[in-house]
Protein backbone atom coordinates (compact mmCIF):
# COMPACT_ATOMS: atom_id res chain seq x y z
CA UNK A 1 0.00 0.00 0.00
CA UNK A 2 3.11 2.42 0.98
CA UNK A 3 4.27 1.49 -2.61
CA UNK A 4 1.19 2.56 -4.43
CA UNK A 5 1.06 5.97 -2.48
CA UNK A 6 4.77 7.21 -3.57
CA UNK A 7 4.09 5.46 -6.87
CA UNK A 8 0.75 7.41 -7.41
CA UNK A 9 2.36 11.09 -5.91
CA UNK A 10 5.85 10.06 -7.71
CA UNK A 11 3.74 9.98 -10.76
CA UNK A 12 1.36 12.66 -10.31
CA UNK A 13 4.37 15.41 -9.82
CA UNK A 14 5.97 14.56 -12.60
CA UNK A 15 2.78 14.47 -14.49
CA UNK A 16 2.42 18.34 -13.27
CA UNK A 17 5.95 19.84 -12.44
CA UNK A 18 7.04 21.83 -15.58
CA UNK A 19 10.63 22.64 -16.52
CA UNK A 20 9.10 25.45 -18.16
CA UNK A 21 8.94 27.39 -14.69
CA UNK A 22 12.38 25.97 -13.69
CA UNK A 23 14.97 27.66 -16.68
CA UNK A 24 17.15 29.76 -15.16
CA UNK A 25 17.54 31.70 -18.29
CA UNK A 26 14.14 32.81 -18.88
CA UNK A 27 13.48 36.39 -18.32
CA UNK A 28 10.88 37.70 -15.56
CA UNK A 29 8.22 38.34 -18.33
CA UNK A 30 8.88 35.13 -20.34
CA UNK A 31 8.68 32.95 -17.26
CA UNK A 32 5.36 34.87 -16.47
CA UNK A 33 3.83 33.78 -19.53
CA UNK A 34 5.05 30.00 -18.93
CA UNK A 35 3.30 30.34 -15.34
CA UNK A 36 0.14 31.40 -17.32
CA UNK A 37 0.69 28.83 -19.83
CA UNK A 38 0.99 26.05 -17.49
CA UNK A 39 -2.06 27.06 -14.90
CA UNK A 40 -4.04 27.07 -17.91
CA UNK A 41 -3.26 23.45 -18.56
CA UNK A 42 -3.05 22.48 -15.23
CA UNK A 43 -6.81 23.83 -14.98
CA UNK A 44 -7.34 21.69 -18.19
CA UNK A 45 -6.46 18.67 -16.70
CA UNK A 46 -8.55 19.04 -13.52
CA UNK A 47 -11.21 16.80 -14.13
CA UNK A 48 -12.58 13.56 -14.28
CA UNK A 49 -11.77 12.79 -17.43
CA UNK A 50 -8.05 13.35 -16.59
CA UNK A 51 -8.30 11.62 -13.38
CA UNK A 52 -9.68 8.55 -14.89
CA UNK A 53 -7.10 8.69 -17.66
CA UNK A 54 -4.49 9.16 -15.07
CA UNK A 55 -5.87 6.39 -13.03
CA UNK A 56 -5.99 3.88 -16.01
CA UNK A 57 -2.41 4.62 -17.32
CA UNK A 58 -1.28 4.25 -13.72
CA UNK A 59 -2.81 0.98 -13.06
CA UNK A 60 -1.85 -0.53 -15.79
CA UNK A 61 1.74 0.06 -15.45
CA UNK A 62 1.12 -1.59 -11.60
CA UNK A 63 2.14 -5.25 -13.17
CA UNK A 64 5.46 -3.83 -14.64
CA UNK A 65 6.85 -2.10 -12.17
CA UNK A 66 5.78 -4.93 -9.69
CA UNK A 67 3.48 -2.25 -7.43
CA UNK A 68 0.83 -3.90 -5.55
CA UNK A 69 -2.70 -2.42 -5.97
CA UNK A 70 -3.80 -0.20 -3.31
CA UNK A 71 -6.49 -1.22 -0.35
CA UNK A 72 -8.77 0.64 1.60
CA UNK A 73 -7.58 2.58 4.07
CA UNK A 74 -9.50 2.73 7.74
CA UNK A 75 -11.18 5.94 7.98
CA UNK A 76 -9.26 7.62 10.47
CA UNK A 77 -10.89 10.09 13.54
CA UNK A 78 -10.40 13.53 13.58
CA UNK A 79 -9.64 14.99 16.75
CA UNK A 80 -12.17 17.33 17.92
CA UNK A 81 -10.05 20.64 18.02
CA UNK A 82 -11.63 20.70 13.85
CA UNK A 83 -14.80 20.33 14.61
CA UNK A 84 -17.97 18.08 13.64
CA UNK A 85 -18.96 20.02 10.72
CA UNK A 86 -15.66 20.07 9.14
CA UNK A 87 -14.40 19.49 5.64
CA UNK A 88 -11.69 17.01 6.97
CA UNK A 89 -14.39 14.51 7.81
CA UNK A 90 -15.32 13.69 4.26
CA UNK A 91 -13.73 10.00 3.19
CA UNK A 92 -14.78 8.35 0.08
CA UNK A 93 -15.93 5.23 0.02
CA UNK A 94 -13.82 3.81 -2.94
CA UNK A 95 -10.20 3.46 -3.60
CA UNK A 96 -10.25 5.55 -6.54
CA UNK A 97 -12.22 8.30 -4.65
CA UNK A 98 -9.61 8.63 -2.25
CA UNK A 99 -6.96 8.96 -5.00
CA UNK A 100 -9.32 11.39 -7.07
CA UNK A 101 -9.69 13.43 -3.86
CA UNK A 102 -5.75 13.47 -3.55
CA UNK A 103 -5.18 14.30 -7.16
CA UNK A 104 -7.99 17.09 -7.17
CA UNK A 105 -6.47 18.56 -3.97
CA UNK A 106 -2.41 18.31 -5.37
CA UNK A 107 -3.83 19.98 -8.90
CA UNK A 108 -5.45 22.94 -6.79
CA UNK A 109 -2.60 23.54 -4.44
CA UNK A 110 -0.10 23.53 -7.10
CA UNK A 111 -1.80 25.89 -9.12
CA UNK A 112 -2.74 28.26 -6.14
CA UNK A 113 1.18 27.62 -5.60
CA UNK A 114 1.97 28.97 -9.06
CA UNK A 115 -0.29 32.13 -9.15
CA UNK A 116 0.67 33.73 -5.84
CA UNK A 117 3.75 33.60 -6.72
CA UNK A 118 3.83 35.19 -10.26
CA UNK A 119 0.69 37.53 -9.25
CA UNK A 120 2.27 39.68 -6.62
CA UNK A 121 2.89 43.96 -7.31
CA UNK A 122 6.50 43.38 -6.48
CA UNK A 123 7.43 40.97 -9.08
CA UNK A 124 5.60 42.90 -11.75
CA UNK A 125 7.11 45.83 -10.71
CA UNK A 126 10.23 43.99 -11.66
CA UNK A 127 8.89 42.76 -15.00
CA UNK A 128 8.27 46.26 -15.93
CA UNK A 129 11.71 47.37 -14.77
CA UNK A 130 13.19 44.05 -17.01
CA UNK A 131 11.37 45.38 -19.78
CA UNK A 132 12.83 48.88 -19.62
CA UNK A 133 16.43 48.07 -19.06
CA UNK A 134 16.45 45.57 -22.36
CA UNK A 135 14.59 47.85 -23.76
CA UNK A 136 16.94 50.22 -23.41
CA UNK A 137 19.94 47.57 -24.13
CA UNK A 138 18.09 47.28 -27.52
CA UNK A 139 17.83 50.51 -28.07
CA UNK A 140 14.34 50.60 -28.62
CA UNK A 141 12.35 53.99 -28.20
CA UNK A 142 10.75 54.42 -25.23
CA UNK A 143 9.14 57.72 -25.58
CA UNK A 144 6.08 55.90 -27.02
CA UNK A 145 5.47 54.43 -23.19
CA UNK A 146 6.18 51.14 -21.71
CA UNK A 147 5.62 48.32 -23.91
CA UNK A 148 4.73 44.92 -21.98
CA UNK A 149 7.99 43.06 -21.67
CA UNK A 150 6.76 40.06 -22.78
CA UNK A 151 6.47 41.30 -26.42
CA UNK A 152 10.44 42.38 -26.49
CA UNK A 153 12.64 39.57 -28.21
CA UNK A 154 15.42 37.80 -25.92
CA UNK A 155 18.54 40.18 -26.04
CA UNK A 156 21.15 38.04 -27.89
CA UNK A 157 24.54 37.10 -26.51
CA UNK A 158 26.18 38.95 -29.37
CA UNK A 159 24.12 42.23 -28.97
CA UNK A 160 25.86 45.52 -28.58
CA UNK A 161 25.44 48.20 -26.98
CA UNK A 162 24.49 51.58 -28.86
Amino acid sequence: MSKFKYYFGARLGIEILSRTLQNPSLSAAEAHQNAKRVVSVLKDQRNDAQFDLFWNELNISLDAKKIDEPGQEMKRKHHELFGKDSVTDYFPNTIKGRFKMAYMETFDHVILQITSRFDQPDYAMYRVMEGILLGAFRGDNMSDGLIEPSSHAPVSSHATIK
